[in-house]
Parts: C-alpha cells; structure tokens; sequence
C-alpha cells in the first residue's frame, strides 16, 4: 500500500511538472506569434510601376511607415489597389520591417492599324 501511494505521489509530480513546463512553451509560442502577425513598418518600397508614381501607390495602400499593421492591412491594401483597375496583378510582400509592394500595370493599347 505504501509502495502504490508512493508511486502515485511520483506520477503526481512529474504529471504536474510536464504541465508547468508545457504550459510555459505554449504561452512562448503564443507571444512570438502574436509579435509575428503585428508589426512596426520602417519603409515601402514600390516595383513594378511604370506609369503610376510610387507615392500615389503607397497613398492608395493606406499603410504608412512607422504604423503597425498585421496580415488583414496587407489583404485590404491589396484589394484597394486591385480595385483602382490600375494594375493587373499586386504583391505585397514583408521583408523584416519593409513592405515591397510589386505591380503590374494593364498594358494600354498605343496603336490600332486597320488593314482591308
């Protein structure tokens, strides 16, 4: 009977370790992943645009340098400049604390030859 408390009390204590241990890696994982959704941008870099001037793109994004934003302001810039029908693609990417914007503007039609 001693022997069985005894062993009870030992699987007792390392049950209740392994949680105080787990619990503190799992509040760890949480914090970096909460401070990798949120971010401080420094600086938006434009690529890609020939017609459209950088700042008007980085105007239309509605994220601005030393602002934080998350994975849902980049969604939503993305979506605001897909809908001012300027670009035919848009990629925002992060890259530490700079946001690299790339577009594509639609091609305009310079000459139109009527052959017949």
């Amino acid at each position: 009977m001693k022997a069985a408390s005894s062993l009870f009390s030992a699987a007792s204590a390392v049950f209740l370790s392994l949680c105080i241990v787990f619990s503190g890696s799992i509040a760890v994982q949480l914090a970096s992943v909460s401070s990798a959704q949120a971010a401080v941008v420094s600086r938006i870099d434009v690529r890609g645009n020939e017609r459209v001037e950088s700042d008007t793109i980085r105007d239309y994004i509605g994220i601005r340098p030393g602002v934080s934003f998350n994975n849902s302001a980049i969604d939503e810039a993305v979506k605001r400049l897909f809908s001012t029908n300027l670009f035919s693609d848009v990629q925002i990417n992060q890259r530490g604390s700079i946001l690299v914007v790339v577009v594509a503007e639609y091609k305009i039609v310079n000459q139109v030859i009527f052959q017949g």
